[in-house]
């Protein structure tokens, strides 16, 4: 044809030949029906309709150029075969009828839809290139089968896509793909990316087939799902999964040296990464039921883990723990028997955190903070850096072997049971013990020590104790100490019983007096009378049991007690105990300061609240803060600092140092959201009560205090990432939390009620736009 055939009907009959075509066809408006039989393209390679359809035909192509096939205004295809080495589709097609099939590979430049009577499916028996758009006509769906590899670089929108080959499949993408369903038949062969795969609003369903990431490395899922899959990668880099708009994965298994997940991932059920995976997004359960993700590797966490709204996640991990961001799923899992690391910058606040097993022991290579968590440990060894600190607040702690050198523990609204501290331990806030409680070392207490409310407990301490704080009973029930080293008392001591059960002589140090009662254990196989500083104690009556193997005070244990204790009998002496009093007594400090953040009116502040409206520090509290005192020749030099102090409403801090502190010191105040603060001068540690008011500028070095709206003083807050200055950082921060909704104490809520907003965003981007910043000697 020279010129475009405009017949209404152009007809073959089934005979033993075929038509051949030697130049380019052209039709317009003709309805071609070949009955079957063939066009043979020779010399001629393209075929264009202007209208029509055509149906029934074989065209067909041995070598050379691909056939061309160009349909417009309303042209379609019906029991079209195509058998060629290629084939090009432009302009509009319509798919009529399922029974087209392309024996061939296409590379679509135009438009492919379905005809708009009924849904049809086109059939590729080879591979396909979309450079144009393949579709859903408006009221009905087009189906595409495709045996050979997939390449999209247009937009590709039809309801049902499906890899069905038998060999390897090649995937490409450099569009999103946004058909409805993405399918794959189970074969013997696989799915192989070789570029970034994205799509949007997709459903895809592999039946349990593969993935391989070769050259690609990353899948995107806005909207819709990724089911049945194994995700496969051999090379170094991650297979990265980014997810958004309620995208969920479901019987997924990833086997890859890393995964990482972007954006905002769900989890149904079914998933297992035989991988480490890294999250960088929001990972959280599908809300329509309470579902488990298996990591069979490391867990590093710089996003957030999160149960959604009405149903929970659970995590099982075998490998090591990261924590980075906000991390508070229902149940985190430390599964399998193989020791692992643990290290978190962040506080971990999930309702649950297990270990399934006691054995494999576990490392922690930083500090270690539970929020919120009932933590089971298995009965495990749980080893921390030196000096690194233990954390929980609102929840519990048990079944742990500590392990580590002068460990910190700090304990708020929660309680340790069936736990076995091997090292030196300093408690701080509130330890409430509950049963199964012992120190195989040192204990030095700087907060208050107490039993749970539920029952009477005893706590044994093999090593020495050395009270800076409170040890007292708890409730209607009892605190019972047994201890095998030496006792120091500089604050207040009033527990149920204390008694010294050791096997050499031991000492007790009284900067002040004892309350509780103190029992003198003289072991079992001693006989005789129990001797004091004055004699005999038999008959006195500030004592019981003095001809008994244990000496019980009746009265508070004071100065006029000191002195010497002994069992005699006529087969020797048991070993003694020694009530010692120090020449120079521990010093009382009281600090006055308030922080921006918190702050009322009338010189008072608020209470800090959880994220359920209670005050976190209990009535009359408005938050804690750590007091360091600093050399008066060498700033940077902390000779002493007490931490998680108590700061009442009013402004006030008191707490105890030891009677060793007598110099002169800089005083620098800590808060989790504040500019670090230091009095404007060295104070003078030399009697035994040490005051300073941080109530005007010339108080503060540098004068770095801000005035209140009704004319007091207070320190600056919006410090969030403690780096000394208030800025962009930290704006950043309570920004990502205040769109996250986060509720409870955190840095990020300056101003203490409960939940980050726009509240917390003003003072910090008010002190921000001052330039507000550390001051320091």
């Amino acid at each position: 044809m020279t010129q475009p055939f405009s017949g209404s009907n152009f007809v073959k009959t089934a005979s033993p030949g075929r038509a051949a075509a030697t130049s380019a066809l052209s039709f317009t408006g003709t309805n071609i029906n070949f009955n079957n039989d063939t066009i043979e393209f020779t010399t001629g390679s393209a075929i264009s309709q202007d209208g029509g359809f055509i149906q029934n035909c074989i065209l067909y192509r041995t070598a050379g150029s691909p056939i061309q096939y160009s349909g417009e205004n309303g042209t379609y295809i019906d029991n079209i075969r195509i058998v060629a080495p290629q084939t090009v589709f432009s302009g509009n097609i319509l798919v009529s009828g399922s029974t087209n099939v392309l024996q061939t590979s296409l590379t679509n430049n135009g438009t492919l839809e379905n005809r708009s009577i009924n849904s049809f499916t086109l059939t590729i028996a080879g591979n396909i290139t979309n450079n144009g758009t393949i579709k859903n006509s408006v009221n009905y769906s087009l189906s595409v089968n495709i045996s050979g590899n997939f390449t999209n670089n247009g937009a590709w929108s039809n309801t049902t896509t499906t890899l069905n080959g038998s060999g390897t499949q090649l995937l490409s993408m450099t569009q999103p793909f946004s058909g409805s369903n993405f399918v794959k038949t189970a074969s013997p062969g696989r799915a192989a990316a070789t570029s970034v795969l994205s799509f949007t609003g997709t459903n895809i369903n592999f039946n349990n087939d593969t993935i391989e990431f070769t050259t690609g490395s990353a899948i995107s899922l806005n909207g819709g799902n990724l089911r049945q899959c194994v995700l496969f990668r051999t090379l170094p880099s991650p297979i990265r999964i980014t997810g958004g708009n309620d995208t969920y994965i479901e019987s997924v298994g990833v086997n890859a040296p890393q995964t990482e997940f972007v954006g905002s991932v769900l989890v149904s059920s079914g998933n297992s990464l035989l991988t480490s995976l890294t999250n960088n997004g929001i990972l959280r359960n599908r809300n329509i039921n309470t579902f488990t993700l298996n990591v069979n590797g490391s867990l590093t966490n710089n996003g957030t883990i999160m149960d959604n709204t009405s149903y929970n996640l659970g995590i099982n991990i075998t490998g090591d723990i990261t924590n980075n961001g906000l991390w508070k799923n229902t149940t985190t899992t430390l599964a399998g028997t193989n020791d692992r690391t643990i290290t978190c910058s962040s506080a971990f606040s999930g309702a649950n955190f297990t270990k399934s097993s006691a054995t494999g022991n576990i490392t922690a290579l930083t500090s270690i903070e539970f929020s919120g968590a009932t933590v089971n440990f298995g009965g495990s060894l749980l080893t921390f850096p030196d000096e690194g600190m233990l954390s929980v607040s609102n929840g519990s702690f048990g079944n742990a072997v500590i392990d580590g050198s002068s460990i910190r523990f700090y304990m708020q609204k929660s309680y340790c049971q069936t736990t076995q501290f091997n090292t030196a331990v300093t408690l701080l806030g509130t330890f409430v013990a509950g049963a199964n409680v012992a120190f195989n070392g040192d204990v030095l207490n700087q907060g208050t020590l107490m039993n749970h409310t539920i029952n009477s407990f005893t706590v044994a301490v093999a090593g020495n104790l050395e009270n800076f704080g409170t040890i007292a009973n708890n409730n209607f029930y009892t605190l019972s100490l047994n201890i095998s080293g030496n006792i120091t008392n500089n604050g207040i001591w009033n527990n149920n019983q204390t008694t010294l059960n050791g096997t050499s002589d031991q000492y007790i140090y009284l900067n002040n007096q004892i309350d509780g009662r103190l029992r003198f254990d003289a072991g079992s196989g001693t006989t005789g009378t129990w001797q004091g500083p004055s004699g005999s104690l038999a008959g006195n009556a500030g004592f019981s049991g003095a001809t008994t193997q244990i000496l019980t005070f009746l009265t508070a244990v004071t100065n006029s007690a000191a002195g010497q204790y002994y069992r005699a009998g006529t087969s020797g002496n048991s070993r003694s105990f020694f009530i010692n009093t120090q020449a120079n007594p521990a010093r009382m400090v009281t600090l006055n300061f308030l922080i921006e953040g918190l702050y009322d009116s009338g010189g008072a502040m608020k209470t800090a609240l959880d994220l359920n409206g209670q005050p976190v520090f209990g009535s009359g509290n408005a938050d804690q803060v750590t007091i360091e005192l600093r050399s008066a020749s060498n700033f940077s030099n902390i000779l002493y600092k007490r931490e998680f102090v108590l700061l009442s409403t009013n402004g006030e801090v008191s707490f105890i140092v030891p009677g060793n502190m007598t110099a002169s010191y800089y005083l620098s105040i800590r808060h989790h959201n504040s500019l670090l603060t230091t009095s404007a001068a060295p104070v003078s540690f030399g009697s035994t009560n040490v005051s300073y008011n941080f109530d005007a500028p010339s108080k503060a070095f540098g004068n770095n205090l801000t005035q209140t709206h009704d004319g007091f003083f207070a320190l600056y807050s919006g410090d969030v990432n403690q780096d000394g200055v208030i800025d962009t950082g930290d704006m950043t921060i309570v920004d990502n939390r205040s769109m996250e909704f986060s509720e409870g104490y955190q840095p990020s809520d300056l101003n203490g009620d409960g939940v980050v907003d726009t509240a917390d965003m003003t003072i910090v981007d008010n002190n921000s736009s001052n330039f507000v910043s550390v001051i320091v000697p």
